[in-house]
C-alpha cells in the first residue's frame, strides 16, 4: 500500500514532467532531469523487490522491513545496480526477441534474479553478524 502509493506518485511526477517538456525546458536541463528519474525509478524498482523478498522471508515489523529494505537497496550499490540491469535484459528480451517467455518465464525470473540479489547481500549481513558477535564473545 505503501510503495504502490509511492509509486502512483512517482508516476504522476513523472507525468507532469514530461507534460511540461514541451512548454519552457532546456535540452540540457530536460536530460539532467531525465537522468534524475531513471535514477529515482531504478531505486524504487530495486527497493520494493527487497522490499517484498525481506517481508516475505523475514517476520519483521513493517517500519523495521521498510528501514532494512533501504539500508539493503542503499548499501551495497553496486548489487541494487545489477539486480535493475539484469531485470531490464529480461524485460527487453523477453518483450524483443523471445515474446514466448513473457506468460511462461519473465515474471519467475525477475523474482529469482531479484531474491538471488537479495539473499547475497542478507548472507553477507548475518556473516557480519555472526562474525561480530563471536569476536565480541571472545574479547
Amino acid at each position: 500500500m505503501i510503495l504502490g502509493a509511492i509509486c502512483a506518485i512517482y508516476v504522476l511526477d513523472y507525468y507532469y514532467f514530461i507534460l511540461l517538456k514541451g512548454e519552457s525546458f532546456g535540452s540540457t536541463l530536460f536530460f539532467f532531469l531525465s537522468i534524475v528519474f531513471l535514477i529515482v525509478f531504478m531505486f524504487l524498482l530495486v527497493f520494493t523487490f527487497n522490499f517484498v523478498s525481506y517481508t516475505v522471508h523475514i517476520n519483521e515489523s513493517l517500519l523495521k522491513s521498510l528501514k532494512d529494505s533501504f539500508i539493503i537497496t542503499i548499501g551495497n550499490p553496486l548489487i541494487s545496480i545489477s539486480i535493475c540491469s539484469l531485470n531490464a535484459l529480461i524485460i527487453y528480451i523477453s518483450f524483443s526477441v523471445l515474446t514466448f517467455l513473457i506468460p511462461f518465464f519473465m515474471g519467475a525470473l525477475i523474482a529469482l534474479i531479484s531474491f538471488a540479489g537479495f539473499y547475497m547481500i542478507y548472507l553477507k549481513v548475518v556473516l557480519m553478524n555472526e562474525t561480530r558477535s563471536g569476536y565480541l564473545r571472545s574479547v
